[in-house]
C-alpha cells in the first residue's frame, strides 16, 4: 500500500528524467516557418480555383456572362417539352379527360422545361427543369 511519502519526488529523482525536446529557435527556423526539406525534394503549388457564383435559373431570361464566349448577356428562353408536360398529360388523361384535353400541357409554356441560351453565341447556359 502506498503512502502520501511514496508519491514525493525527490530532486535528484527529477534530473534523471528525460530532457524536453528542442525548441525550434535552437534548429535554426522559427514560428511559421516550416522545417527544412530534404535534398532531392520538388515543391509543387497548385494555384486554387477561383470563386465561382452559382445561378439559378427559373423561367425567366436572366442577365449573366456566358462561360463560352464572355459575354455580358441578358440569356433568351425556349421552351421544350419536359417530364413535367408529360406526368401533367397522364394526371389529365386518368382523371377520365380523354377528348383530347390530356394535351392541353403541351401547349402551356408553364409545364414545359426553359432553356436559357446566349443570343452573342447561341448556346445553352443553363437549364429551369420543372420536376427533375
Amino acid at each position: 500500500m502506498k503512502t502520501t511519502l511514496d508519491c514525493v519526488v525527490t530532486a535528484t529523482e527529477m534530473n534523471q528524467a528525460e530532457p524536453p525536446p528542442p525548441s525550434y529557435e535552437s534548429l535554426g527556423y522559427g514560428y511559421g516557418q516550416p522545417p527544412p526539406l530534404p535534398a532531392g525534394t520538388h515543391v509543387v503549388y497548385t494555384q486554387q480555383p477561383t470563386n465561382t457564383a452559382v445561378i439559378s435559373f427559373r423561367d425567366k431570361p436572366i442577365a449573366m456572362t456566358c462561360q463560352f464566349c464572355q459575354a455580358s448577356v441578358t440569356t433568351s428562353t425556349t421552351y421544350e417539352v419536359g417530364v413535367a408536360t408529360w406526368i401533367v398529360c397522364f394526371v389529365i388523361a386518368f382523371m377520365g379527360f380523354w377528348c383530347g384535353c390530356c394535351f392541353i400541357p403541351f401547349c402551356m409554356d408553364d409545364a414545359k422545361d426553359v432553356f436559357h441560351n446566349c443570343p452573342n453565341c447561341g448556346q445553352t447556359v443553363g437549364k429551369f427543369a420543372r420536376l427533375f
